[in-house]
C-alpha cells in the first residue's frame, strides 16, 4: 500500500524553510528560497506592479518611492519581500545571480516583468531588509521616535557604522575626514595581546572612551591630545538626537557620493503591526518617506509589510484628527497578497504530487467520492470547502480545501490571543511550514488517511503564552484525560482543535464542527468518531478544561478555569431557574397571561393567574389559572393527572417540552449572574475580563434558551376541559383555544351583555339622552344586578358600587368595570336605584343637572366604594293619595310625571317641588329681616314642617313623612290663607299694598317713640298706642284696614306739632340776631372789624334757621327731636358770638393804649435833644401836635350768674333786698373799672 511520503514530487522532509527569517542571508538558504520560491499569477501581478513603480524612479525624479505590502497572517508577504531584497540587491548565489533563478528558470514568463526587473537591477542598490520590531529598543513602545531611530540604526548598519547612533556619528565623522581606517588599526594595536577590533568591541564604548578610543583619536591623527579630551568629555555630556529631515539628508550624503543614480531600499518587515494604535509612530513614518521623497527625488525607497492595508491603519487615526494624507501619496504602490496565493504556494511547493500518485488519488476519490464529502459537514451556516472533484482530491491531499481558509484564521487569531512574545507576530511560523510539519506527522500512514485540523496544533504550541501553555501541560499529565499517550491522546487532539478555534469569529465549536475537524481518514466511520468526539467533550468537561455554551464548546484558559471551577462551586436552588424559565415566557407574552375576548369590541380582557411547577408569576387573584409544567415536575405526573387537574375548568395545564437542557442552560445563567455579584470576580484586570466574559456568554445562553423554549412550544401540550389539544396550529392558537374554552364555560353570564358601554355612555344615561340606546341593551344584566343589589339590600345597610362591580366581575359574569358601572347607573336612571355619595342621597334631578359630576362617582376608582345604593321600594296606594293631595293642597303645585313613573321619581318631584316651597318662604323672611313682621312664626312653623320632606335622605321617608303629617300641613295652610299672610307679603321683590300701609305705620309709630318726651298733644298719644296695638296684630285682615286710617290722622296731628316747635325756633333765633346786632353797633367798632362780627353771626344764625326748615321737612324718626335740639343750638352760638365781640372789643381797646403811648413817648424825647438846638438858630421848626385820642369802649359779656356771688336770694324783707342788691352793685362796679360796657344776660 502507497504511504503518504511517496506521493510527492519533492521530498516532504526537505529543510524548506517555511519559516521566513529576516536575517537568513546564509549562501544555501538563499538558494533554497530563490529555487522553490513559487511564481503565482497573483505574485506575478505583485511583482509587476512593484517593478514598474520601481523603474520610474531610475528614469526620473519622483517622490512616489514607497510601496505598502499587506496581508493576513502566513500570506506570503514577508517571503514576498524577502525575494524582493535578493533581486534589487541582485548578488551571486552558488555561481548564479539571484535573477537569473526567475528569468532563466522560466518563473517570469513575462518579457514586460522581466524588462522591468533587468532594469531596477541595471542601477547599484543598497538593500537594508529588517524586521521592524526586532531592531526596536526595549523601550520603544512609549517613543514617538522609534520606527526613525530603527530606520537611524538599520541604515548605519548597512554603511558598516556601529548601531548605536552616538558611536556611528563619530565614525561618519571620521570617514568623513579620512581617518576613519586610521582609528581602527590604531584601536586595534592598542589591544596587543587579544588584537580585538573595533567592530567587535564598539557596543562596550562607554568603558573605553579614555583607555582606547581618546588614544585612538591622537594616534590616528584624528585630534590632538587638548581636541580628544574635549571630545570624550562632550560625547559624554550630549545625548545625540536627529530628527527625519536630518536623517534624510544623511541617506541624501550617502547617495550623493555614489554615483548618479544609485539606490538605497529599505525593506521593513511587520511595520503595521509595530505601529498598532500609536498615530505618533505613524506620523514618525510619514515624516521619514515624505524627507526622503523630497530630499532623496526616488533614490531611496522605502517598502513596508502590514497585515491591514494602509488606508485601514490611517483609517484607525480619524479619532486624532491628524491628517495622513502625504503617507498615502508616498506609498503610491500598494500590494495586497491574498489567501488564494498562500494556499496556491502550499500546493505547488509543498503538496505537488507524482504523476502515478495522482492516478492513485484520483481512483481512490472516484470510488468514494460520496462517502469522503458526507463525512465533512458543517452546522453552521457559512459554506466550507470540500473536495469540488478528483483534481481537487489530488491537489489537495492529505488535507481537506476548507482546512487553508481556517488555519489562515487560526493563526490570524492565536496570535492576536494565544501567542507569546513576538514570534507569531515576526512570521516566523508561517502556512507552508505548519502544513509541513503536520504532513510529515502522517508521511508513514497509508493512502486514504486524512490530516486532521488537530495536526496543525503541534506546529503553534511551542509559541503559546503562560495562559494557555500551562493547560496543556497539565492536561498532558492528566491520566484522566491523556492516560499514557500524552500529547498523541484523542482527548488532547480534542483539547487542541478547541483551543485553535477558540478566537475565531465564524467557527462555532458544535458537536458537528469538532467532529468534522478530527476526520483522519476517508473511510471514517462518522458515527462511531462522534461518539469518541463526545465522549472526550464530557471528560475535558468535568476536568474544567472547557466548558460548554449551549450547543458549542469553549477552550479555557488557565485562569479562566480558575473562573469557572469558582462558578461551578455555586449551587442554585431548583425553584429559581424554574423561576426564571416562567418569568420568561410570562414577560416575553410567548404564554400570554391575557386573552382578548372576541366580539364584544376588544375590551373584554380576560387576565389568567400564572404559575410554573406551583410557583406563581404574576402577582393576581383572578378566578382562572395556566398553570406551566416545566422538565423538573414532568416526571412526577401522568397524563390522566393532568387531564383530571384541567377538568374543573379553572385550569389550563402547559407541559413544556421534556428537554433538560432549558434547566442546565438557566442553572449555568444563574450561577455565573450570582459569581458577578461576588468580590472576587473583581479581583484583578484579568479576572474582571474573564467574568466580563462569561457574563456576556451568559446573556448569550440565555438568549439561545430562550429561542430554544420558543421553538419547543410547538411541541408542548395543553389541557384543558379535561382534555388535550390536538398539535398542528401554532402554540399562541392552541393557547387561545384553550382560553376561549374556559372562559366560556366559566363566565355563563357575559352573554348577557350585548352592548359594551364607555365613560361617555354613563355620562349620555345620566344626562338623559339616551335616544341611541336601544331600550333592550343589556337588559338582562341590567335585572342581574338589580336581583343582586335586591338581594343584598336585606343583609347589609347601602351595597357599595365597589362591591358589585367586584362581584360582577367574577364567575359567572365577568363584566368589566364600565359595563357594571353603566348597568348601575342604567338602573339609577329608571328609577329602579337608589343612590348616595358619602351617605348623602343623589336626586335624578343633580343627575340631570350636573352628569359630569356624577359620572365621575361612577368611573373614578377612588370613588367606587363611596357610591352606595338601594333598591327602591314600591309605595302603598294611600301613600300615593296623601302625596298627591300633599303637592296640590299644600305645595299648590301639579306634579309632572312621564306614565309610569317609579316611586323613586314621584319621591324625586315632591321633594323638588317642597325644595322651591321652602326656598318661597325662606325669601319672605330673609327679605324682610329688618322688620319684625307679625305672622313670622306661622311661617317658621310651616318652613320646618316642609324641612322634614325636603331634607329627608330617603324616599321611602317621605311618603311615610307626609302621609303621617298631612293633616297638620293643610291646617297650617288653612291658617295661613285665613290671616292673609301670604297676601300680606306679596311676591318677593315687590311690595304689597298691605305692606306699604304696614311699613308706614311702623316708620309713624318709629318717630313718636323718639320724640314722645316732648310731644304734649294727648290725641297723637292716643293714635300712637293704636298703631302700636294694630301693628303687633298678625291678623292683617283687620289691622290693615285700622291702620290705614290711623296714619292718615297721625300724619295731620304730627305736622302741626312739628310746625309749632318751627315756629319757636325761628322766633329765637330772629330774637338773636337782633340783640347780637345792636351789641356790635353799641360797641362802635371799626368798620372792618364790625362788617365781619355782622357777617359770622348771620352766618351762624342763617345755619341754625336752615337746619329747622330741614327738620321740619323731613321724615325722619329723628326729624322732632333735632327741631327741638336747635334751641340749645341757638343759645351756644350766642354764647359764642358775644364772647368773640368781647374779644375783639379787648384787642381794640389795648391796641389803641399802645398807639397812645407810644406817641406820648416820642414828644417827650424830641424836646430834651441837644441836637435840636444847632437847627433852631437855622430854622424855627413848629412844635409836633400829639394826634387826637381814640376812644374804644371796652365791652363785656356776662351772665347774671357771673356777678350774683350767692347761689341764692332769701329775701324775707326790704333789708334782705338792700343787702343783695348792694352787693350787686359793688360787684357790677369792679366790673366797669376796667370796661366801657357790660352786658348782662339775664336768660
Amino acid at each position: 500500500m502507497t504511504k503518504i511520503k511517496n506521493i510527492f514530487k519533492k521530498d516532504i522532509d526537505r529543510d524548506i524553510r517555511g519559516v521566513i527569517k529576516i536575517g537568513q542571508d546564509s549562501e544555501k538558504i538563499k538558494k533554497q528560497e530563490l529555487e522553490e520560491y513559487v511564481i503565482t499569477d497573483e505574485l506575478k501581478n505583485d511583482f509587476t506592479r512593484f517593478f514598474d513603480a520601481y523603474d520610474k524612479s531610475i528614469d526620473a525624479p519622483t517622490d512616489k518611492m514607497g510601496a505598502w505590502i499587506s496581508g493576513f497572517f502566513g500570506s506570503g508577504k514577508s517571503h514576498f519581500l524577502k525575494i524582493l531584497s535578493y533581486l534589487l540587491e541582485n548578488d551571486i548565489v552558488d555561481g548564479r545571480k539571484a535573477v537569473d533563478y526567475f528569468l532563466e528558470d522560466g518563473k517570469f514568463d513575462d518579457n514586460h516583468l522581466s524588462n522591468a526587473i533587468e532594469k531596477a537591477t541595471s542601477v547599484s542598490t543598497d538593500v537594508a531588509l529588517f524586521n521592524i520590531d526586532s531592531k526596536a529598543d526595549s523601550n520603544s513602545a512609549n517613543d514617538s521616535s522609534a520606527i526613525l531611530n530603527v530606520f537611524l540604526k538599520v541604515f548605519n548598519e548597512q554603511l558598516g557604522y556601529s548601531p548605536i547612533a552616538e558611536v556611528a556619528d563619530m565614525e561618519r565623522w571620521l570617514d568623513s575626514i579620512g581617518k576613519y581606517d586610521a582609528f581602527k588599526k590604531a584601536f586595534q594595536d592598542l589591544d596587543p595581546e587579544n588584537h580585538s577590533s573595533w567592530e567587535e568591541t564598539r557596543s562596550r564604548y562607554a568603558i573605553m572612551l579614555n583607555t582606547r578610543i581618546k588614544p585612538a583619536l591622537i594616534s590616528s591623527g584624528a585630534l590632538d591630545e587638548v581636541d580628544a579630551q574635549n571630545y570624550i568629555n562632550e560625547f559624554l555630556s550630549k545625548k545625540f538626537s536627529i530628527d527625519a529631515i536630518g536623517f534624510a539628508k544623511l541617506v541624501k550624503d550617502y547617495l550623493d557620493k555614489k554615483d548618479g543614480n544609485h539606490h538605497f531600499v529599505f525593506l521593513a518587515d511587520e511595520v503595521g503591526q509595530f505601529i498598532g494604535e500609536d498615530d505618533n509612530k505613524m506620523l514618525n513614518l510619514q515624516t521619514i518617506v515624505e524627507q526622503l521623497g523630497i530630499q532623496c527625488h526616488g533614490r531611496a525607497w522605502v517598502v513596508v509589510t502590514s497585515q491591514q492595508q494602509m488606508d485601514e491603519v490611517t483609517g484607525n487615526f480619524h479619532k486624532h484628527e491628524r491628517d495622513f494624507s502625504k503617507i498615502q501619496g508616498r506609498f503610491n504602490t500598494l500590494i495586497s497578497m491574498s489567501s488564494a496565493n498562500a494556499d496556491e504556494v502550499i500546493r505547488k511547493r509543498l503538496l505537488d504530487k507524482k504523476p502515478l500518485a495522482k492516478e492513485e488519488l484520483d481512483d481512490l476519490f472516484t470510488q468514494n467520492e460520496y462517502s469522503i464529502n458526507n463525512k465533512i459537514n458543517f452546522s453552521d451556516a457559512i459554506k466550507r470547502e470540500k473536495y469540488e472533484d478528483s483534481q481537487s482530491f489530488v491537489d489537495n491531499y492529505p488535507f481537506i480545501p476548507y482546512q487553508f481558509s481556517l488555519l489562515k484564521d487560526v493563526l490570524s487569531a492565536v496570535r492576536k490571543h494565544g501567542a507569546s512574545g513576538s514570534h507569531m507576530s515576526d512570521g516566523e511560523r508561517s502556512m507552508l511550514a505548519t502544513f509541513q510539519e503536520a504532513t510529515r506527522r502522517y508521511e508513514d500512514d497509508d493512502l486514504g488517511k486524512l490530516v486532521p485540523f488537530s495536526a496543525f496544533f503541534i506546529g503553534m504550541k511551542e509559541f503559546l503564552n503562560h495562559d494557555h501553555q500551562a493547560v496543556f501541560d497539565r492536561a498532558m499529565t492528566d491520566r484522566y484525560v491523556a492516560g499514557n499517550k500524552g500529547g498523541d491522546s484523542f482527548n488532547i487532539q480534542v483539547l487542541a482543535v478547541l483551543f485553535m478555534v477558540r478566537y475565531v469569529d465564524n467557527y462555532p465549536s458544535t458537536l458537528e464542527n469538532i467532529t468534522t475537524l478530527l476526520l483522519d481518514d476517508i473511510n471514517q466511520d462518522r458515527q462511531e468518531l462522534t461518539a469518541k468526539v463526545k465522549d472526550a467533550l464530557s471528560v475535558l468537561i468535568r476536568q474544567n478544561l472547557i466548558q460548554k455554551n449551549l450547543d458549542t464548546y469553549e477552550f479555557l484558559t488557565d485562569s479562566e478555569q480558575e473562573v469557572n471551577e469558582a462558578i461551578n462551586a455555586i449551587d442554585i436552588d431548583d425553584q429559581k431557574i424554574v423561576r426564571e424559565i416562567g418569568s420568561y415566557l410570562f414577560t416575553s407574552n410567548l404564554i400570554d397571561s391575557k386573552y382578548v375576548y372576541p366580539k364584544k369590541k376588544n375590551q373584554y380582557i380576560f387576565e389568567f393567574n400564572m404559575y410554573i411547577d406551583g410557583t406563581g408569576l404574576n402577582p393576581l387573584k383572578n378566578d382562572l389559572n395556566i398553570r406551566i409544567v416545566s422538565p423538573l415536575q414532568s416526571g412526577n405526573y401522568r397524563e390522566i393527572d393532568y387531564k383530571q387537574q384541567s377538568g374543573d375548568n379553572r385550569n389550563i395545564i402547559v407541559v413544556l417540552k421534556d428537554d433538560d437542557r432549558y434547566i442546565e442552560n438557566y442553572r449555568q445563567v444563574e450561577k455565573i449572574k450570582e459569581y458577578m455579584q461576588k468580590p472576587e470576580s473583581r479581583s484583578d484586570e484579568k479576572i474582571r475580563y474573564i467574568a466580563a466574559n462569561r457574563n456576556s456568554q451568559a446573556k448569550d445562553i440565555e438568549r439561545n434558551t430562550q429561542k430554544m423554549l420558543e421553538d419547543d412550544l410547538l411541541d408542548a401540550d395543553i389541557y384543558v376541559d379535561g382534555d388535550v389539544l390536538a398539535k398542528g396550529n401554532n402554540f399562541a392558537s392552541r393557547l387561545a383555544e384553550a382560553k376561549k374554552t374556559i372562559i366560556d364555560a366559566n363566565y355563563r353570564n357575559l352573554q348577557y351583555i350585548d352592548d359594551v358601554k364607555s365613560d361617555q355612555d354613563i355620562l349620555n344615561v345620566l344626562k338623559g339622552t339616551q335616544n341611541d340606546v336601544l331600550l333592550t341593551d343589556n337588559e338582562q344584566a341590567i335585572n342581574a344586578v338589580i336581583e343582586y343589589i335586591n338581594g343584598q339590600a336585606g343583609l347589609m345597610n347601602n351595597i357599595s358600587l365597589s362591591s358589585v362591580v367586584d362581584r360582577f366581575g367574577k364567575i359567572p359574569y365577568g363584566y368589566k368595570p364600565n359595563d357594571t358601572a353603566w348597568l348601575v347607573a342604567k338602573a339609577f336612571s329608571d328609577g329602579k336605584l337608589k343612590i348616595y355619595f358619602n351617605n348623602s342621597k343623589i336626586s335624578l334631578d343633580e343627575a340631570r343637572k350636573d352628569p359630569k359630576s356624577i359620572q365621575r362617582y361612577f368611573i373614578s376608582k377612588s370613588n367606587l366604594s363611596r357610591l352606595t345604593m338601594k333598591p327602591v321600594k314600591e309605595i302603598s296606594a294611600r301613600e300615593k293619595k296623601d302625596a298627591k293631595e300633599f303637592a296640590s293642597d299644600v305645595l299648590e303645585v301639579s306634579l309632572v310625571l312621564p306614565d309610569g313613573a317609579t316611586s323613586e321619581q314621584l319621591a324625586d318631584e315632591i321633594k323638588k317641588k317642597t325644595q322651591q316651597k321652602v326656598r318661597i318662604l325662606e325669601d319672605i323672611l330673609n327679605y324682610n329681616h329688618d322688620n319684625k313682621y307679625p305672622g313670622k312664626d306661622i311661617l317658621h312653623e310651616g318652613i320646618n314642617s316642609l324641612k322634614q320632606i325636603s331634607m329627608v335622605p330617603d324616599s321611602d321617608q317621605i311618603f311615610s313623612i307626609i302621609s303621617k303629617h298631612l293633616d297638620d300641613l293643610e291646617d297650617w295652610r288653612d291658617e295661613v290663607e285665613d290671616k292673609a299672610i301670604l297676601q300680606f307679603y306679596g311676591d318677593i321683590g315687590n311690595i304689597s299694598d298691605q305692606e306699604k300701609i304696614w311699613r308706614k305705620s311702623n316708620s309713624y309709630l318709629a318717630r313718636f317713640n323718639h320724640a314722645k318726651g316732648f310731644i304734649e298733644d294727648e290725641n297723637l298719644k292716643e293714635i300712637a298706642n293704636e298703631l302700636e296695638k294694630y301693628l303687633d296684630m298678625d291678623q292683617f285682615n283687620i289691622s290693615i284696614p285700622k291702620l290705614k286710617n290711623l296714619n292718615s290722622e297721625f300724619v295731620s296731628l304730627y305736622s302741626d306739632d312739628m310746625d309749632k316747635v318751627h315756629e319757636k325756633i325761628i322766633g329765637k333765633v330772629n330774637e338773636s340776631y337782633d340783640r347780637l346786632k345792636s351789641l356790635v353797633t353799641d360797641a362802635e367798632f371799626p368798620k372792618k372789624e364790625s362788617d365781619e362780627l355782622f357777617a359770622e353771626v348771620n352766618n351762624t344764625l342763617k345755619s341754625i334757621s336752615d337746619r329747622a326748615d330741614q327738620y321740619n321737612e323731613s321724615s325722619d324718626e329723628n326729624a322732632f327731636l333735632n327741631l327741638i335740639s336747635l334751641d340749645n343750638a341757638i343759645e351756644s352760638a350766642n354764647d359764642r358770638l358775644r364772647n368773640k365781640i368781647s374779644e375783639v372789643s379787648q384787642k381794640l381797646a389795648e391796641k389803641a393804649q399802645e398807639e397812645q403811648e407810644v406817641a406820648a413817648r416820642n414828644v417827650v424825647e424830641e424836646a430834651t435833644n441837644p441836637d435840636n438846638k444847632q437847627e433852631e438858630t437855622v430854622k424855627v421848626s413848629p412844635s409836633p401836635q400829639p394826634k387826637p385820642t381814640v376812644k374804644i369802649k371796652k365791652t363785656i359779656f356776662k351772665k347774671i350768674y357771673d356777678v350774683v356771688l350767692e347761689d341764692s336770694w332769701k329775701i324775707e324783707n326790704e333789708a334782705d333786698i338792700d343787702k343783695y342788691l348792694n352787693a350787686l352793685k359793688v360787684s357790677l362796679e369792679k366790673e366797669l373799672e376796667d370796661n366801657d360796657i357790660i352786658n348782662i344776660d339775664f336768660k
